[in-house]
């Protein structure tokens, strides 16, 4: 069946007195002594509706919170029961806007998070969503910026290049995976990983451990605050696994396999954090470290287990602390594990789910979540920049393959 809201849009395509009197009743029901918001509910559903259209098949976290948040029945459950808030969901509706949309539609999500007026708002909802597909028009008008910026900015007989940054990028991430570079992964030879979409992957994976004091390729520059904001989400949750591992590890057989401790822990660590830079990461383990044994003791006196004395809670403590080295081996370890799981992310197929890695269970919603921004973003950024990128990795390996004898030259 079609949708009945964009159904009757259609039949009346250049009737917009008839569109505004649809929005006029909507108006007239939420004037009503209660408000009246069954007609909200079915705007939220045709809402629902769009959004899952949309989705690319690599969406599979966000449908499957899609379909929980916007549960039709749970809805108009709470609005039986006069628990029904119209704003929880415009605003969820609108983050996962902001997560569908290209980058240069965020002062346009940053001014409907600000709306207040229901009816307007519903109005630019619709608006935003119907224009969420038009996905090749946002790719040809960035492409274009980006030959206007070269335009600009190459000067060959000035020996300037617009996209030097990019090509150190790409280059860095090619001489770890020529031959001598790194060691093959699990089925792969050392010719076969030297490929254009290993080496485009392997750069985008330098994003979540990018060194801030190096300025962002030229390409990725309108989105660097995004792939930073990632590469901290991915830091954090390394240190909240980590803190998990060790304190799992130096306790012992006591909370061993406690799920709920361990949910506690997680809430509270990812609180302290909140907020928190690089920089000021020492005095956050300390906080982190006293609030871990405070809930540990308080587990182990409610289930009968012998308190820690202050040796025990120093060497709790100091093994936290420890976890600000960058060369900690626990933070190594997880850190790891993490990356590996998302560049799997990159190079999967998406016809199963991957299996999260060991000790990040607990985390595995704000690692999909993670997983899932990052491959919007480099997609966008992909589909965009691909040509260049192809220019200059198709350069690279024609330099390996004049570097190679033709007995190891890639095919």
């Amino acid at each position: 069946m079609r949708k009945w809201w964009f159904e009757t849009l259609e039949n009346f395509p250049k009737n917009k007195e008839f569109e505004e009197n649809i929005w006029d009743a909507f108006v007239e029901k939420l004037n009503e002594d209660p408000p009246n918001f069954g007609h909200a509910v079915v705007l939220i559903k045709e809402v629902k509706e769009s959004l899952l259209s949309v989705l690319l098949p690599q969406h599979k976290y966000l449908k499957s919170q899609i379909e929980e948040v916007l549960d039709l029945d749970l809805i108009q459950q709470k609005l039986e029961n006069d628990a029904f808030d119209i704003y929880y969901y415009s605003d969820y509706v609108i983050g996962i806007m902001g997560k569908l949309c290209a980058p240069a539609r965020d002062d346009r999500i940053a001014r409907l998070k600000e709306m207040k007026d229901v009816v307007p708002l519903f109005k630019e909802i619709f608006e935003f969503i119907a224009n969420l597909s038009v996905v090749p028009y946002n790719v040809d008008i960035t492409t274009k910026n980006m030959e206007i910026y070269l335009m600009i900015f190459i000067d060959k007989e000035a020996g300037i290049d617009g996209l030097e940054l990019t090509k150190q990028w790409l280059t860095r991430s090619f001489e770890k995976l020529r031959p001598g570079g790194v060691t093959p992964r699990e089925g792969a030879t050392q010719a076969n990983m030297t490929t254009p979409a290993a080496i485009l992957n392997g750069a985008y994976m330098e994003l979540l451990q990018w060194d801030t004091s190096k300025i962002f390729p030229e390409t990725l520059v309108l989105d660097q605050s995004r792939f930073l904001d990632l590469r901290e989400q991915t830091q954090h949750l390394t240190l909240v696994t980590s803190v998990l591992l060790v304190t799992y590890n130096t306790v012992g057989q006591s909370i061993a396999g406690v799920q709920s401790l361990k949910v506690k822990l997680k809430e509270e660590i990812c609180t302290l954090l909140e907020g928190v830079e690089d920089g000021n990461l020492e005095s956050v383990l300390e906080n982190i470290s006293e609030q871990v044994n405070k809930n540990v003791e308080v587990f182990l006196k409610e289930h009968g287990f012998p308190a820690h004395d202050e040796t025990q809670q120093k060497t709790l403590k100091g093994q936290i602390t420890t976890l600000k080295e960058k060369d900690n081996q626990i933070i190594t370890l997880m850190s790891k594990r993490v990356l590996d799981f998302i560049q799997q992310a990159l190079f999967s197929k998406l016809t199963e789910p991957l299996k999260v890695p060991a000790g990040t269970s607990v985390m595995e919603k704000e690692l999909s979540q993670i997983c899932g921004q990052f491959l919007r973003l480099i997609s966008h950024n992909r589909s965009v920049f691909g040509q260049y990128y192809a220019n200059i990795i198709g350069t690279l390996l024609k330099r390996l393959q004049e570097d190679l004898s033709p007995a190891d030259a890639v095919s």
